[in-house]
């Protein structure tokens, strides 16, 4: 209760709405999909459907994926290694000498001839959104901070098949904090800016981000064009500035806000 207390004088915000965003972040870290719709109320919506739907697809996907690394990779490396042995290479020689290339042919080959030792599971959701939500969130682990065309660019998808895939999969990454879109922009929720996760913080962030530069501007962004409005964001500004997420510049006529670069 202390930390609570400690941390909505800090936001200046309620005891109440730091518990209910300390639940939501306990919801995210445990992925409990029912506790997070839950809390956006969106439990028996159609949106809720949809995330439940991307849920289904990721979970498959991770199966997909534990198939091909612990059960196909494996196999394929035993018998890339073995033929290069029977060639008369020593292990250590065959280990080292061995190319992807031989693996993806090896891994084909087993899938087409239904040799793996262990069953690949079987697909029900649509491949191409299943394969997406992977492939985003693995691509933004190691290459934040890109829009959605840019990370579509770099695995090689930026096309009609992909972009109305894309959409989708971003929001459901988002949603179970996996992401985090700043701006336009999307991060893995490892290495995305410290914004504070309420919905004010995060909104004055993003209306920075978009070019707004006065408290006037940034109030009036986001819905706060009010004495007391004006006030919470200059409050705000001041803690982001501290976090090392803005930065202000002092001209003649009045006080400017940017995102620290």
């Amino acid at each position: 209760m202390a930390f609570v207390e400690e941390l909505a004088k800090e936001l200046d915000i309620s005891d109440e709405e730091v518990q209910i965003y300390l639940n939501i972040v306990v919801a995210a870290a445990t992925q409990d999909l029912e506790a997070l719709l839950d809390y956006a109320a969106l439990g028996g919506s159609e949106q809720g459907d949809m995330i439940r739907s991307l849920s289904s697809m990721d979970r498959e996907q991770q199966f997909m994926d534990w198939h091909n690394r612990h059960v196909l990779l494996p196999q394929a490396k035993a018998i890339a290694i073995r033929a290069r042995m029977e060639s008369g290479s020593t292990l250590d020689d065959a280990e080292e000498n061995i190319t992807q290339e031989e693996l993806r042919s090896i891994m084909q080959m087993l899938l087409t001839k239904e040799q793996c030792f262990f069953p690949r599971p079987q697909r029900k959701a649509d491949k191409v959104t299943s394969v997406l939500v992977s492939e985003v969130e693995d691509t933004l682990k190691v290459d934040s901070g890109l829009t959605k065309t840019q990370i579509l660019k770099v695995l090689g998808k930026d096309n009609t098949t992909y972009r109305e895939s894309a959409e989708g999969v971003l929001s459901y990454l988002c949603f179970m904090h996996k992401v985090r879109k700043v701006g336009s922009k999307y991060y893995h929720i490892t290495k995305s800016p410290q914004v504070y996760e309420t919905e004010i913080h995060r909104r004055v962030y993003e209306t920075v981000a978009s070019g707004s530069s006065s408290i006037s501007a940034i109030a009036k962004g986001i819905g706060y064009d009010n004495t007391r409005g004006r006030r919470r964001v200059e409050t705000i500004l001041s803690l982001l500035q501290s976090e090392g997420l803005v930065q202000t510049t002092q001209n003649n006529r009045y006080q400017e806000w940017s995102i620290t670069l």
